[in-house]
């Protein structure tokens, strides 16, 4: 393991500092079809659902297209490409604001009236 010089930032601005930087190789697939690759990994101490996070750079090296809103990856493997489909459904964590009609006089007017329809 290498040591790791820059902290990570979480999602609610908590700085976490990791233990170090590991290189694993990883097999994604099956028996029948799976891909290889070489890819570093941060290592923190911290509660976490997940064995391991596969970023942006792991990704690209194993050629994948990611789709959240199908909850899918699928990368080219030996013998055609595979298809990885997540088994939870994955919380929302934010909040969809309304769209009201009890604006200030001032902004409606500053929205165009075919606009201001949609919003309602």
């Amino acid at each position: 393991m290498v040591p790791a010089t820059t902290p990570l930032i979480g999602f609610s601005e908590e700085i976490i500092w990791p233990m170090g930087q590991i290189l694993l190789p990883m097999k994604i697939g099956d028996a029948e079809y799976s891909t290889f690759a070489w890819m570093n990994f941060v290592v923190v101490r911290s509660p976490s659902p997940y064995n391991g996070i596969i970023g942006r750079p792991g990704i690209r090296k194993i050629q994948a297209i990611p789709s959240t809103a199908h909850r899918m990856l699928k990368f080219p493997v030996s013998g055609g490409v595979l298809t990885l489909r997540s088994r939870k459904i994955i919380p929302l964590e934010f909040q969809i604001e309304e769209c009201r009609s009890d604006l200030p006089t001032s902004s409606r007017q500053s929205i165009p009236k075919a606009n201001w329809q949609k919003l309602r």
